[in-house]
């Protein structure tokens, strides 16, 4: 499984499900404006990092994951999940994971 890892800091996000994604990168803008929008987390964007797993015919799949370091705080050696999210290719539409129900559902 390829992984590629990105600091929040790289990522300037402001709208999501508006247009075609077409590779990683749109596909982390479109992770972080989800993230903001939704407030899915209170983590601030320098402290997270997202970790691109094997893009799908429909989506790419991301992890966001909490950064720790002196900065962030926390066991630099350990990154929790906090959020999976899908975003889909054909309009940028952001899903999130629920582990419960083991469903993704839409974030609208």
């Amino acid at each position: 499984m390829s992984r590629k890892l990105i600091p929040a800091l790289l990522a300037v996000a402001l709208t999501a499900g508006a247009a075609p994604i077409n590779d990683e990168e749109a596909a982390f803008t479109a992770a972080f404006a989800a993230l903001k929008e939704h407030k899915l987390t209170e983590l601030k964007e320098e402290c997270l990092s997202l970790i691109a797993l094997d893009p799908n015919e429909d989506s790419y799949p991301i992890q966001v994951r909490e950064k720790h370091d002196e900065k962030c705080g926390g066991d630099p050696n350990t990154a929790p999940l906090v959020a999976h999210l899908e975003v889909a290719k054909a309009d940028g539409r952001v899903s999130v994971y629920d582990p419960v129900s083991d469903e993704k559902r839409p974030l609208e």
